[in-house]
């Protein structure tokens, strides 16, 4: 399909064509099939542990299967926060970057844990094919977009990781290890309170929203555990078990993650003849005039694609 020439008509066509996907949800590695089953045997030994789904292949790549049927607001996964990677928003006292820096610690813990041969860490897929990451998006195709300010985040953002590698790891060598994991955090790591973190197999889960039946993470602080709770469809077994990752612009759902969602309610469009702001709520609106406004909107964005 002939690339977009604008975030702006991304935004319309995600809207009114059921969402396009720029590249795929998950790169897959080649993890070989042993340290999955190691990882789930070590979390499911492990007191307060509970699983109902398993690694597997879904229509995105590697994801979560269900392994029986799961009715709405059952515990898919129940994780043990021993067994969780949690760094705090913010350090007392820690200026570096002022923004994010829990980021750059992660990413080191995983570099480490790389380094010691974790189970964890040969589980963890390739980081998501992203325009920040310039060996997956050449520069040609970031120039397809034509839109100034996207390419001005992309380099910000871009600027924010090299700052990150510098003050967080050592060496030159090691900087696209630590880009890698600091890529693989970014898109990985869920926010209980001030806490960020890195759960495992919660943190296989694919994205849909809770629309689509995507599910939710809740923290149990008596117990100290994270669960997957499942969505308001339900899961049969042998379906996939995912999870709404929030609310976030297209952009930063491109510029992170690689990817846009089949739909996106935080989205708005603002139209230029009428000046009306609609969103993806709009869609199915039975306005005939806002409708039919939609519809000429999207053929013209269509013509120029």
């Amino acid at each position: 399909m002939k690339l977009i020439q604008s975030l702006r008509n991304i935004t319309i066509l995600s809207f009114f064509s059921y969402g396009i996907v720029v590249s795929s949800l998950s790169v897959q590695s080649a993890t070989s099939v042993d340290p999955i089953i190691q990882l789930q045997t070590f979390l499911d030994s492990k007191d307060g542990a509970a699983r109902f789904c398993e690694i597997g292949q879904t229509k995105y790549g590697r994801g979560l299967v269900a392994t029986k049927k799961l009715e709405p607001g059952e515990t898919a996964i129940r994780v043990p926060m021993a067994s969780v990677l949690v760094e705090p928003d913010n350090l007392e006292g820690e200026s570096i970057l002022e923004d994010d820096c829990w980021a750059g610690r992660l990413a080191n813990r995983l570099i480490r844990m790389t380094k010691q041969n974790s189970i964890y860490a040969q589980t963890l897929p390739l980081p998501p094919s992203s325009p920040v990451r310039t060996e997956d998006w050449p520069e040609w195709i970031l120039d397809e977009f034509q839109n100034e300010e996207f390419t001005r985040e992309i380099s910000t953002v871009q600027d924010w990781r090299y700052h990150q590698w510098e003050a967080y790891s050592g060496s030159h060598e090691d900087r696209q290890s630590f880009l890698d994991a600091l890529d693989l955090v970014c898109s990985r790591t869920i926010r209980c309170g001030k806490d960020m973190m890195l759960v495992p197999l919660v943190d296989m889960a694919n994205h849909a929203s809770r629309q689509e039946g995507g599910g939710y993470y809740k923290l149990n602080k008596e117990e100290e555990t994270v669960s997957l709770i499942v969505g308001e469809r339900g899961i049969l077994e042998g379906e996939e078990v995912t999870l709404d990752y929030g609310d976030r612009t297209n952009e930063d759902w491109l510029l992170y993650y690689g990817f846009l969602p089949y739909r996106n309610d935080a989205e708005i469009v603002k139209f230029p003849s009428s000046k009306r702001i609609v969103s993806w709520l709009d869609v199915q609106t039975k306005d005939l005039t806002l409708k039919q406004e939609c519809q000429e909107f999207l053929q013209k964005i269509k013509n120029h694609s």
